[in-house]
């Protein structure tokens, strides 16, 4: 079996040794969710000079912020990172730290990873709110990537006579073409894709 150790800094690093136990404590309350939406813990060990590490199990599949990960259609995207976000509703917390380095493709559905900062104790209407949120933002910055990873040349698209647009503006009004991707070239850096504005705020959807 694969493991996969998470090193918690020097405890000189002020603020990260309470980040290490509340991720700690989110993988103690999410117990049913490991090895199905995020890693199996399987605890805590020192090492070196007294580092505090968690050690996890390895969920393998392909980051959603490379071009292995980039291969979904932005439909097919939303629906399974609204999957994975809302398993957590039955515990009330969110991820608050939403970005695609922490979001995993594994086998046909999105597993999330690094839980050291979450939301708690939400209402309904703050949880889906704050997953709608999280959807939004995720979301665009995806396809932000599909773009720079294209126009890199590191994600291919094929030519189809299927209606099927690959990017939603702005991206598809630099592409012009339609078609699913194929494959995924290589790794790869982003540089100088257009910058993209959230449509969504992160916070409570509370009025005055």
């Amino acid at each position: 079996m694969d493991f996969t150790p998470a090193a918690c800094p020097e405890e000189d690093e002020k603020g990260w040794d309470d980040e290490f136990d509340t991720e700690k404590a989110t993988y103690a309350k999410l117990h049913s969710l490991q090895g199905v939406i995020i890693p199996k813990l399987f605890g805590e060990l020192r090492y070196g000079n007294n580092t505090r590490a968690l050690l996890m199990s390895d969920i393998g599949g392909a980051s959603l912020a490379t071009p292995e990960g980039g291969m979904l259609g932005l439909d097919e995207f939303k629906r399974l990172i609204h999957q994975a976000l809302g398993a957590f509703s039955h515990f009330r917390i969110t991820q608050d730290d939403v970005k695609l380095d922490n979001f995993h493709l594994v086998d046909g559905k999105i597993m999330v990873v690094d839980l050291e900062s979450v939301n708690e104790d939400l209402s309904d209407e703050d949880f889906e709110f704050l997953v709608h949120c999280a959807v939004t933002s995720l979301s665009e910055f995806y396809e932000r990537n599909q773009y720079g990873f294209w126009q890199r040349g590191l994600l291919k698209i094929a030519t189809s006579s299927k209606v099927f647009t690959m990017f939603s503006p702005p991206y598809s009004t630099y592409l012009g073409m339609t078609g699913p991707i194929t494959s995924p070239v290589t790794n790869g850096a982003i540089e100088n894709i257009p910058p993209v504005r959230s449509s969504c705020i992160h916070g409570p959807a509370h009025g005055a």
